[in-house]
């Protein structure tokens, strides 16, 4: 672990300090047998224990007997209501910070007479939460070429409006790109095809991902700048949508869309290093600390590496899965790097996912082809075997893309027999979507082998209008299932994806079940309770990773991430959650992101507990306008 002599001494503290004063929580039981052990080392040491976190500090902690006056931190925050995410769930005021990291949490009363702050802080009764980590998210490269607002658009209209503002933005022939357009919410209620798109900008070439990322849309300059025609076969793993004369339409679903855009052309270094930084920014005001890139190649990695070295304290910490198919990865190890990014599973894929659709499925889809589509399998049950078992013998943990039942028992099989074979491992081998529902029995045997579920409960809301015509109905009314994963003691973590969307809507739809439409999916059997919800957006998703002993949690001895809410989520109704947002975020103790006065929701009066934002309302999403290279 990094920096473990300053973790070991902050522990010390806490303990000193419980010695010394009752209320005052210095570890929990979730740091895990690491942090029992460095809890055990601290006590029998020297008294004075040294050590170095995020730069050097050389100053010794007292003993319990030698106290006469508080102790010097850096960080001391009172008056709060401090969610700590514990195995209790203990609810504390206080809290002290010390080089990054938590020295203690507990009651106004004894941390305020057992530290003092550099800075102090009165929370004024509001919330604290630790940092959300999102458990599969895929960070975004802001660019001069990107449509920012596509993520809002509610009809074609609107984005023939946007990219006809964008073209005359960039000049004739430059390429307009974006991402996040959803047809569900469009008035004309179709996918917009290369005429809509040529209509906007017919002199420059577009090419916009819908929201999901499994397909995408293109005009009619760019598919003839990619040699994309009535001729051209459908590529592997992929699908050129046509009309009913073989034309293109301009939709390419999973790696047809690779033909197009392979030919966007590449931003300058510098203009990607901005833009990857603004990407990678854009995550704290959402509140999340941690989170998954979900997919990448080593070169990518290689490139966050080195601005991480440059400006990680800024950022929020990454956890790095290297896309893969057969083989495991040249060029990087597991584990490589430390607690702001690192390396730390492969990404795998077993099919596509609903947007195209190509998720594999076991029973047909609804309207799609002749009635026997069931989507596609990307590989054997025999190289899935073989490829979790190279990865595992590597010490690599295995992410696995499953959006249908098809594909998710395939893999579970393996996962189950690769483990079978290598008892007792610590491997954490995840689905990393489960949101057709399989029989308990598979359920039964994810927790006997301690295979994990990364899940979107969100999907409930973003994708419900593709569920609504792909699946049949046994299937749609029990999409994305958490509650009973959770009750046959399966590892769920929550998540949201590429859909631009903030932690409160997964809460959102853990706790209500509730689609945009209103209507509740499963909710007796899937829901789950608001600290269930919490521990799936927090300590679900370090776990994970394997970094449950360094953050997740606000305990001793743990990083110093954490956020600060506009209300108290557990008096605010269910149905407003949405309505809640994040008004400061800090990572590892340094303040990264406050939220605008203007921009606060009210907490006076009936709206302190009724926000904006309930089922006639939106989500907060990942802002792109006006961060443009």
């Amino acid at each position: 672990m990094d920096n473990e002599m300053s973790r070991r001494k902050v522990l010390h503290l806490g303990a000193a300090v419980t010695a010394g004063a009752s209320g005052v929580v210095a570890s929990g039981a979730l740091g895990g047998a690491a942090a029992a052990s460095d809890m055990a080392g601290a006590a029998t040491s020297a008294p004075a224990v040294t050590g170095k976190k995020q730069g050097k500090d050389d100053r010794e902690w007292d003993t319990p007997d030698s106290w006469h006056s508080p102790e010097p931190v850096d960080l001391l925050l009172f008056n709060g209501k401090l969610v700590t995410v514990d195995e209790q769930f203990s609810i504390e005021q206080a809290m002290a910070v010390h080089n990054g990291l938590i020295v203690a949490v507990g009651s106004d009363e004894v941390l305020r007479k057992c530290f003092t702050g550099k800075q102090e802080i009165d929370l004024r009764g509001q919330t604290v939460l630790p940092g959300f980590n999102d458990a599969h998210s895929h960070a975004r490269t802001f660019s001069h070429r990107a449509i920012g607002d596509l993520q809002a658009a509610t009809s074609i209209k609107t984005i023939r409006e946007l990219l006809a503002a964008k073209a005359g933005d960039l000049g004739k022939g430059e390429w307009i790109t974006g991402s996040g357009y959803d047809e569900t919410i469009f008035d004309e209620g179709r996918k917009p095809n290369r005429q809509d798109l040529d209509e906007g900008a017919p002199d420059n070439p577009v090419y916009l991902v819908r929201q999901g990322g499994h397909s995408a849309v293109a005009n009619s300059r760019a598919l003839k700048l990619a040699g994309v025609d009535k001729d051209t076969p459908d590529p592997k793993g992929g699908r050129i949508e046509r009309d009913k004369d073989g034309v293109p339409t301009g939709v390419l679903v999973e790696a047809a869309a690779d033909l197009v855009r392979r030919h966007v052309p590449s931003l300058t270094p510098e203009e990607d290093r901005k833009g990857t930084i603004a990407g990678l920014k854009a995550y704290l005001r959402l509140g999340i600390t941690s989170f998954t890139q979900a997919a990448g190649s080593v070169g990518e990695f290689k490139k966050w590496r080195a601005i991480y070295d440059e400006v990680g304290t800024d950022l929020p910490r990454a956890s790095y899965y290297v896309t893969c198919t057969t083989d495991t990865p040249d060029g990087v190890k597991p584990f490589e790097g430390d607690d702001r990014l690192r390396a730390v599973a492969l990404k795998v894929f077993a099919d596509g996912g609903f947007t195209g659709p190509d998720a594999r499925l076991t029973l047909p889809y609804k309207g799609v082809g002749d009635g026997e589509f069931r989507g596609s399998l990307h590989l054997t049950p025999e190289e899935f075997l073989r490829m979790f078992s190279r990865a595992t013998d590597e010490g690599w943990t295995v992410g696995v893309h499953t959006a249908g039942d098809g594909g998710e028992g395939i893999v579970i099989d393996a996962f189950a027999k690769v483990l079978s074979e290598r008892p007792g491992l610590d491997i954490r081998h995840h689905l990393m979507h489960l949101e057709v529902p399989l029989p308990d029995e598979y359920y039964d045997r994810m927790a006997q082998y301690g295979i994990g579920v990364v899940q979107q409960t969100n999907f409930i809301w973003s994708l419900e209008g593709l569920y609504d015509n792909y699946l049949w109905p046994v299937v749609r009314e029990n999409v994305a299932p958490a509650g009973k994963l959770l009750e046959r003691g399966v590892t769920f973590a929550n998540s949201a994806d590429v859909i631009p969307t903030g932690p409160m809507l997964g809460l959102y739809t853990s706790v209500t079940r509730r689609g945009r439409s209103g209507k509740r999916y499963a909710y007796s059997e899937e829901r789950l309770g608001l600290e269930d919800s919490i521990r799936a957006y927090t300590i679900a998703g370090a776990y994970q990773t394997h970094q449950e002993d360094v953050k997740g949690s606000l305990e001793a001895g743990k990083y110093a991430d954490f956020l600060v809410l506009s209300h108290d989520i557990f008096k605010v109704r269910p149905d407003h959650l949405q309505g809640v947002r994040v008004n400061e975020t800090y990572v590892g103790g340094k303040h990264v992101y406050s939220r605008p006065k203007k921009e606060r929701p009210s907490t006076k009066g009936r709206e302190a507990t009724m926000p904006s934002g309930g089922r006639e309302g939106g989500p907060e999403e990942f802002l792109l306008t006006g961060e443009t290279f």
